[in-house]
Parts: C-alpha cells; structure tokens; sequence
C-alpha cells in the first residue's frame, strides 16, 4: 500500500468513527445505515480507485485465475485489504457483532457484498467514459488555449 492510499484509508477511519459518534444505530433502520456508510463513508477510502484498483487482493486472485479454486481461502484474502477491514468494522458494528465474527457472516447476514466490487465497477465507468471521450477533440481543445 503506497502512502496516499494509507492516507485515504486513515480518513476514511476517520469517517467511520465520525459516523459512530453522531448517530445512535439503535434508533435506526440498517438499511439506513448502510446508505450512511455508502454515502459517506465509502467515497473517503474510495477516492481515485480508477488509478490504485489493480492492487486490491480481489483484482489480483481474479487476474491469477484462483478466486473459485478455494472460495473460503480467497474470500480470507479479501478481507485482508485496508478498505475491507473498514467496510467490515461498520458491518461488525452495525449488527451488534464481536469483532471477532467471521466475515462471511457480515457479508452474508447483510447481503452486502466487499467494496472491492464496487471499487472494479467504478474503475470500469471511469475507463468507459475515457473510451467514449473525443481524444482528439480534447487535445484541440487543449493546444488552443495554451
């Protein structure tokens, strides 16, 4: 991890314990909450995924081909990135749970998926939007007002 994702992710920390001061989840729905989190919480750590998505353990056990060889191995992996751990500790929190509860049971008793997934669909409507840009318009563009 290079030091501006270690940036994002301590803001993004930030964020939750932010959050988990201000509200009381008692006296919210869950679905709420996790619109809470996706709104302002996930874009902190998410920030300029586009540019740093390659390097999610996700990304590279899809690139290798290992990710259905051993589900419950990758999904460990998974787990393991920075941005994961802070999508689990508000998942652990949300629902009451030791933090000691196993991750595929926050994923599955919230039918939330990892943010990894998310994470790959916006760096691929980022790469999609540069596609269907007209470069050469652009560069016109740019050459005349220099």
């Amino acid at each position: 991890m290079n030091q501006a994702q270690n940036e994002l992710r301590l803001k993004g920390l930030k964020a939750y314990f932010a959050l988990k001061r201000s509200i009381d989840i008692w006296s919210l729905e869950t679905k709420s909450l996790f619109r809470l989190f996706d709104s302002l919480i996930a874009p902190v750590f998410t920030y300029g995924c586009p540019v740093w998505f390659y390097e999610i353990n996700f990304v590279k056990l899809l690139t290798t081909n290992t990710l259905h060889k051993d589900p419950r191995a990758s999904m460990t992996k998974i787990a393991t990135d920075q941005s994961e751990q802070i999508h689990l500790k508000f998942l652990i929190w949300t629902m009451g749970l030791s933090n000691k509860a196993a991750n595929l049971v926050c994923w599955g008793d919230t039918g939330r998926a990892p943010i990894a997934i998310q994470t790959i669909k916006q760096a691929l409507d980022y790469l999609q939007r540069l596609e269907s840009m007209n470069i050469m318009h652009n560069l016109k563009f740019v050459n005349l007002n220099q």
